[in-house]
């Protein structure tokens, strides 16, 4: 499904993004750390693309997701190897966050 979500025109609803970082978070938790090891590049991409949107809650749950992903990730060099891409978004985001939406 959250393939399908984010390459077809439905992932322009703010809900059904919120709702796929959801969906990857779980996959996260519940399936690690082969969901890590097997999905990893694509994941990196999506939370990226997740960090830059434009609804504060979207942005929020893709952070969420985010820890899930790397908290049980087996290897720490794959983390190392995005920190500084995942950094300045997330310093952006705090620093414009309107904490009254989130």
């Amino acid at each position: 499904f959250t393939q399908w979500a984010f390459t077809t025109g439905i992932f322009q609803y703010p809900k059904i993004r919120y709702a796929s970082y959801h969906l990857l978070g779980q996959f996260a938790e519940d399936l690690n750390p082969e969901f890590q090891e097997t999905y990893y590049d694509q994941y990196v991409s999506l939370s990226q693309s997740g960090l830059k949107d434009n609804v504060p809650r979207v942005v929020s749950h893709c952070l969420a997701c985010t820890t899930n992903f790397f908290e049980t990730c087996s290897e720490t060099w794959k983390i190392e190897a995005v920190l500084g891409q995942f950094l300045d978004p997330i310093v952006d985001f705090i620093k414009t966050a309107n904490t009254n939406v989130i």
